[in-house]
């Protein structure tokens, strides 16, 4: 027992004895950058740049052989492609580089040393640019048949663009208007049905494809009964006396309730006193579903701007699902002339 104890105490020494001499021999991989040395980027320098130049300058007192001069790049051999020169090497990668930390290890020899080897290390980080820079939808409720979902999104100009709804559609195009602005439109059928749909901006440019998801959910329910307002249009400016035009199902009659207030953070609880509330305004819908409301407001307040409610019933008592519209109001140009004749 003796025996085998003392070989086993051994056996463990000698273990630790060859991890110790590993640590050593590794040492000079993984030493800091020598004074003297510069190098870029930076060591734990953050880059949002997928190609990154990478570059060793040696100091002016240093005698390299830069002919045997050696790079590695998260620990590939990249020596073959670098730019060697008596004063530094450098290197640009051809392809996009993943993101994360980048550990770059440099070796050479000085020159008439061939014992001479100095070597060392040193990381920095990689962050992907953000080619897609916001995403908005107008589905700030939920979205019935025949309304159209609107996304837009802001990413590099040239890009090729679509977004997909999770579970109702894949590929739906978006245009580009402005440069770098992109559009996409999608009018919901009668089939769609998801409680909680995210909705996806992809972009393909340079070869690569980049894609954003919407924080927020929507809820499509195309099977059920819904309020298209044509005109006007969300946060239009319109005249005290206007028409809106819209679509529902035919001989449905539907409601209006305008709430008046002067303020952006009204919502569809009537609690602030700076809110007037109307009575509903009903107009029943044609045989085709489409419908024409002419409201107007006798007076125009400063900053005035209504909240208007729509909801509707079809002629088997069904109710559809309510729809919020948001107006601003403009003064009427005779109206502008005779507030500067007063003045």
């Amino acid at each position: 027992m003796k025996k085998y104890a003392i070989s086993a105490k051994a056996f463990i020494v000698l273990l630790f004895a060859v991890l110790a001499m590993e640590a050593l021999s590794s040492c000079p991989a993984c030493a800091a950058v020598p004074e003297g040395f510069k190098v870029t980027p930076k060591p734990s320098q953050v880059l949002a740049n997928e190609k990154p130049v990478i570059k060793v300058r040696y100091p002016k007192d240093l005698d390299l052989d830069f002919s045997l001069v050696r790079l590695w790049v998260n620990d590939a051999e990249v020596s073959g492609n670098c730019l060697r020169m008596p004063r530094y090497i450098s290197y640009q990668p051809f392809v996009d580089m993943p993101g994360g930390t980048t550990k770059v290890r440099f070796e050479g020899k000085k020159a008439g040393d061939s014992k001479g080897v100095i070597s060392f290390e040193w990381s920095f980080e990689l962050q992907a640019p953000e080619m897609i820079k916001s995403v908005t939808c107008n589905a700030n409720h939920d979205m019935g048949y025949m309304e159209e979902i609107v996304v837009q999104a802001e990413s590099v100009p040239g890009a090729i663009a679509w977004f997909s709804i999770e579970d109702i559609a894949d590929e739906i195009s978006m245009d580009e208007g402005v440069p770098g602005n992109y559009e996409g439109r999608y009018q919901i059928k009668l089939s769609d049905n998801k409680l909680k749909a995210h909705i996806t901006v992809h972009v393909k440019a340079g070869g690569r494809q980049y894609n954003k998801t919407l924080e927020n959910t929507i809820s499509i329910m195309g099977s059920m009964f819904s309020i298209i307002i044509y005109e006007p249009q969300q946060d239009a400016i319109v005249p005290l006396s206007f028409k809106i035009k819209g679509h529902t199902r035919p001989k449905s009659i539907i409601y209006m309730q305008p709430k008046i207030g002067m303020s952006d953070g009204m919502n569809t609880q009537y609690t602030d006193r700076n809110q007037a509330s109307l009575g509903s305004i009903p107009v029943y819908a044609d045989e085709n579903g489409d419908f024409v409301l002419e409201y107007g407001f006798p007076i125009l307040l400063p900053n005035m701007q209504a909240l208007l409610m729509f909801s509707a019933i079809d002629p088997e008592g069904n109710k559809s699902i309510p729809k919020q519209l948001w107006v601003k109001f403009k003064q009427s140009e005779s109206k502008r002339q005779e507030t500067k004749s007063k003045r």
